[in-house]
């Protein structure tokens, strides 16, 4: 499923996590950024961590994120919530999107079983509901959703690396390129009044991804045990976005300062 909108809010990719893991998953933590284009401020994303809770297959956490788009801009609908359901390597296990703009609602939803090595994918419409897509196929590989991607990066930034990462997204297996950089550098936003010590990643989709996402993008994380991301620019099918982190609820969190 190619969706037809032009944005996306899960642009903070990764690589395969090596050495020790960092603290990225804190129940409560809310992040939120606002998104521009051209300089005109077109919307509002979020993340959060809703959850912990023991499974089969271990500990996992749940991921919810959220973007609207500000109601005085027009020509832009957006009003979706995406839900992830990882464990802390992180792995995807499960993945739903509700696109709430679209009239009617539609959802999608896909359920991953590692021991069963199946992917089973359902989509549809809400009101009224209808399944129009039931599906299972096979999976011989670890895979990461739209959002789970991005606590996968928060885990493996700051180390120099370029890797293929498998991932399924718009109902699409594929690898996304990613390079992540070593060095640090300071990173300005509206939200503090200094610049932000962070590490770099960029990468590329060779295809059309969630939102319209295309061609590169680049991240900036903070630089320190939770790797925030604090901003980020991407290619979407109306050009390129700007994603800054605007607020967040994280208690004990003060951005790093770059020195």
């Amino acid at each position: 499923m190619n969706t037809p909108k032009v944005f996306l809010i899960f642009f903070f990719l990764s690589i395969s996590i090596t050495g020790q893991k960092k603290n990225i998953f804190e129940v409560g933590e809310e992040l939120t950024y606002e998104v521009s284009y051209l300089f005109i401020k077109i919307g509002e994303l979020k993340f959060r961590i809703a959850e912990k809770y023991e499974t089969p297959e271990g500990i996992q956490y749940k991921a919810v994120g959220q973007i609207n788009s500000y109601s005085h801009i027009p020509f832009i609908t957006l009003n979706e919530i995406v839900e992830s359901k990882m464990t802390d390597d992180p792995v995807s296990h499960y993945f739903r999107a509700l696109h709430l703009g679209y009239k009617p609602p539609r959802f999608s939803k896909y359920e991953i079983d590692y021991d069963e090595a199946t992917l089973h994918v359902t989509r549809g419409v809400l009101k009224p509901f209808k399944i129009k897509v039931d599906s299972t196929c096979d999976l011989n590989q670890q895979i990461q959703d739209g959002l789970s991607l991005l606590y996968y990066a928060r885990n493996g930034v700051g180390k120099k690396n370029s890797v293929q990462v498998p991932s399924f997204i718009g109902e699409q297996f594929k690898d996304v390129k990613l390079n992540f950089h070593d060095g640090t550098e300071g990173i300005e936003i509206s939200a503090v009044d200094y610049e932000i010590d962070c590490t770099q990643l960029d990468g590329q989709f060779d295809f059309v991804g969630l939102y319209g996402l295309t061609g590169k993008f680049k991240g900036w994380f903070s630089n320190d045990e939770f790797s925030v991301p604090i901003v980020g620019t991407l290619n979407v099918l109306i050009g390129e976005l700007t994603i800054e982190l605007k607020s967040w609820r994280k208690p004990g969190w003060i951005p790093p300062k770059k020195k």
